[in-house]
């Protein structure tokens, strides 16, 4: 297996494992997720600069994947700075203008497999339009979440369908003879050398904890040192009377660990 690929999956297990080191209510585990997502930035950005000095590639096809890898390190970077409550200015913005640029980035791509394919069977034909839009759905319900999170569900839930078709074509019995070659639609889309499945994967993981969350199957993360539910219920007060005498979340907390501190043991 190559190395580049092994170090990818130890960064996801990193990401599941501090998963459910946060819902566990350890305040460590969104450390763990951003430090993971800020390596995931890094080595992205590793392969921008190997890719700016690589001279065997078409200029339209290298443009492209150095904008696939900007935009990637920009929202790693992001994402891991949401983890650690930096706040990064106009990131609500941000984030969703990168989600489009990668979403029109594969799009390009899936025009160029897709003429490659052109005379191909239908089922290869399927199996490529499966996996693209799975990949959509993913970033669309990657947004809708924060916005519309019963149409995220129905997203979420389609691109699972997509994605279990896609490699039930991709079996051996389902190759077909393309250009001279037989191969079949997992081959076709990994030959192009994109960072689509890493991306994939990485939206699956989110929602896929965003969809169980919602539906109360799996506990919101834990971003502090005091419980979800004061932090939200103070949060809100003071939201909701901006000009009263709502206490503010940090107050709100310093006086909750007072109170813990000062409780006596029974």
């Amino acid at each position: 297996m190559n190395r580049t690929v092994v170090v990818y999956c130890t960064l996801m297990l990193f990401v599941v494992m501090g998963a459910f080191a946060s819902m566990a209510l350890n305040n460590y585990g969104v450390l763990i997720m951003s430090y993971a997502s800020l390596a995931f930035s890094i080595l992205f950005f590793i392969n921008l600069i190997v890719l700016a000095q690589r001279t065997d590639m078409p200029a339209a096809g290298k443009r492209m994947r150095g904008i696939e890898l900007a935009a990637l390190v920009s929202l790693c970077f992001l994402l891991a700075f949401r983890g650690l409550t930096i706040d990064i200015p106009f990131r609500s913005i941000v984030i969703p203008v990168l989600l489009m640029i990668l979403m029109f980035i594969h799009l390009f791509d899936f025009s160029k497999i897709w003429n490659t394919v052109g005379t191909a069977p239908a089922k290869m034909k399927v199996g490529i339009v499966c996996y693209f839009g799975t990949l959509f759905l993913l970033i669309g319900a990657f947004y809708l979440f924060g916005v519309l999170p019963g149409l995220a569900l129905v997203f979420a839930m389609l691109s699972f369908l997509l994605l279990v078709i896609f490699f039930l074509l991709s079996g051996r019995r389902n190759a077909v003879i393309v250009e001279g070659e037989k191969t079949n639609p997992f081959h076709m889309v990994s030959g192009f050398k994109t960072k689509s499945a890493i991306l994939m994967v990485g939206l699956a993981l989110v929602i896929s904890y965003n969809s169980l969350n919602t539906l109360d199957v799996l506990p919101p993360l834990y971003f502090g040192s005091m419980p979800n539910g004061y932090y939200k219920v103070a949060q809100q007060a003071k939201d909701a009377k901006a000009g009263s005498k709502a206490i503010d979340p940090e107050s709100f907390e310093y006086a909750y660990k007072k109170f813990v501190a000062d409780k006596p043991a029974h």
